[in-house]
């Protein structure tokens, strides 16, 4: 990753002995941060309301699966299964995302510079909705899993 260079970097240097470089250092650092925050929440800006749709389309699908049939009843494990499948990605994921989390809250709490504090605060604001995220997918999928079941 980009920032663990600028971190190799500012280690060899202090703000006393060289400030140019440790200024260009603590810049592009944060404009790196900065600039992958925005990447990252733009791929993720209406999570909810893709949430939301899938859970209609499987709300959808259910109601017009008849599990008396062969297909229906394919159907309903085809469910279970991808249901199962995206309750494991976030089983998986979530704690991936707190050490994410941590990794942004230590340069946070660092107080290396505003900027750098600046983006790597917004960056944990993201890690907090990303972990989000994951809960709602998993209650997505446990309501499949049950209405499914239900069937």
């Amino acid at each position: 990753m980009k920032i663990n260079v600028h971190a190799d970097r500012m280690g060899r240097i202090s703000k006393q002995n060289n400030p140019a470089e440790y200024e260009a250092i603590i810049r592009a650092s944060a404009d790196d941060l900065q600039l992958f925050a925005e990447r990252i929440e733009a791929l993720f800006h209406d999570y909810r309301r893709d949430l939301e749709l899938i859970a209609k389309g499987f709300d959808e699908a259910l109601k017009l699966l008849d599990p008396s049939t062969s297909t229906g009843v394919e159907e309903l494990r085809g469910m279970r299964r991808e249901a199962q499948k995206l309750t494991e990605t976030a089983s998986e994921v979530k704690p991936k995302v707190a050490v994410l989390r941590h990794v942004f809250e230590s340069l946070r709490d660092a107080n290396h510079d505003p900027r750098l504090t600046k983006a790597a605060h917004r960056l944990v604001a993201f890690a907090d909705h990303l972990s989000t995220a994951y809960e709602d997918l998993e209650t997505l999928t446990l309501k499949v899993s049950f209405s499914a079941d239900q069937k």
